[in-house]
């Protein structure tokens, strides 16, 4: 991640602390886990932050904002728990998919890094 993106990173942590912290006070989301609901959407964002974007973040990380949506969804009533996991069954496959036709093949070793580089 570089200077100019980690600037934001902290004051959109205390953004979304504040803001979960008022949905409470006022009542208007008051039976939700938001230790679970914002750990997941942190996971995520950080995630793709942290390492950019490749086959696998690509998957993962925006994977894992859904489930803190659906998360929420369910947590408020909105939809029920049998909906909420093919719901992230359907959206897993989907990133999947995408992921595998837009963004380029992962290599698990970078070139130049392997054991067998010569010694100068």
């Amino acid at each position: 991640m570089n200077t100019h993106a980690r600037q934001f990173v902290l004051p959109l942590i205390i953004i979304a602390v504040g803001f979960g912290w008022l949905m409470n006070v006022l009542h208007v989301l008051t039976p939700v886990n938001w230790l679970w609901t914002v750990t997941l959407a942190g996971s995520g964002l950080l995630l793709i932050a942290a390492a950019g974007i490749d086959r696998f973040t690509a998957v993962v990380g925006p994977w894992l904002l859904c489930a803190a949506c659906t998360g929420l969804l369910r947590q408020t009533g909105v939809i029920d728990a049998h909906i909420e996991v093919p719901v992230l069954t359907i959206a897993l496959g989907v990133l999947m998919l995408v992921s595998r036709m837009f963004l380029p093949r992962m290599t698990l070793w970078p070139q130049g890094r392997g054991r067998n580089r010569s010694v100068a």
